[in-house]
């Protein structure tokens, strides 16, 4: 029974749903949802001040419902932005209703996207690293793809110890050749006014 708050997870993707289903206000369900619902339930429950012993985390490590809900996240996930992406194709939305639609897609795919990604990728078995990296694809999270497809691991072998070292030095690197080629386009729409 205590397993159920586990369920919680899976109410961003419902709000999502109740963005992608409504006009209006309400296509800014998940926004609300997640930056004023979530942080109004999290102050009223207060932090709690007990972790997982290692004998429960071991024991929920081989339970398969867990498992189960991290790969139910994956059709969720690609459902859900299936289901955005039609209804913009086939509906009429005004300008305020596209933009609570974006963001509540954003909302969908960092929550149930990139942090399941994130679990998935740090597990053994091929089939759960794809799942991953077909989740990190959806949210265009290509850095990280480019590490799974190549397969650096220094992330997931050195955990988050590394997060900002050796590994980020080739974002480092191309940023300014970026940020470079950016100034030269607004250069060039500038003179053309």
């Amino acid at each position: 029974m205590k397993d159920l708050k586990y369920l919680f997870a899976y109410t961003v993707p419902l709000a999502a749903w109740w963005s992608f289903e409504s006009h209006g206000i309400w296509t800014f369900s998940a926004v609300f949802y997640a930056f004023i619902v979530i942080p109004f339930l999290d102050v009223i429950t207060g932090e709690g001040d007990r972790n997982l012993s290692e004998d429960e985390a071991q024991y929920k490590k081989t339970k398969w419902i867990f498992d189960a809900m991290l790969y139910l996240n994956v059709p969720i996930v690609f459902g859900l932005l299936g289901l955005v992406l039609s209804n913009v194709h086939s509906e009429v939305y005004a300008t305020h209703e596209l933009v609570g639609l974006a963001l509540s897609s954003g909302i969908l795919l960092a929550t149930n996207g990139i942090n399941v990604a994130h679990e998935l990728g740090h597990r053994a078995p091929y089939a759960e690293r794809f799942l991953s990296k077909l989740l990190y694809l959806l949210c265009l999270y290509m850095q990280v793809m480019a590490k799974i497809v190549l397969n650096v691991k220094v992330h997931v072998k050195a955990g988050h110890v590394k997060q900002f070292g050796q590994e980020t030095l080739g974002v480092g690197r191309a940023m300014p050749e970026f940020v470079s080629h950016i100034d030269a386009i607004r250069r060039e729409q500038n003179s053309a006014r």
